[in-house]
């Protein structure tokens, strides 16, 4: 139920106008109108995250190489930063991210077969 003053304007709608965008629950003002700004911050965040999954995707793929993953520990650590990496990937847009998920698990099927989850 939406409150009407005497006019029958809608009062959210009038305070909304008078409203600073931080005030107004997270929208900003264009000439069209309030427009949720909660997307925009959501790609950031998105893009972001996109970034870091690749920085780490790359160290992943440095560590997956036989010379340096020698020991059944380090072996089962790679395994397991693998499988987290494309836990985390599968939930990415990003072609990049995609692409680097299948690379390590291409990687690491080469190296330790049937070791994936």
């Amino acid at each position: 139920m939406r409150l009407q003053n005497r006019d029958g304007a809608h009062i959210e709608d009038r305070l909304r106008r008078r409203l600073p965008c931080a005030a107004s629950g997270g929208t900003a003002r264009t000439r069209r109108g309030l427009v949720p700004t909660i997307r925009g911050e959501a790609a950031m965040f998105d893009q972001a995250i996109d970034e870091i999954l690749i920085r780490l995707g790359e160290i992943v793929l440095a560590l997956s190489h036989p010379d340096v993953t020698r020991s059944d520990e380090e072996k089962a650590a790679l395994v397991k930063s693998v499988n987290q990496f494309a836990t985390c990937a599968s939930s990415s847009s990003d072609e990049r991210v995609i692409a680097l998920a299948r690379q390590l698990e291409a990687a690491v099927n080469a190296q330790l077969p049937a070791r994936l989850q």
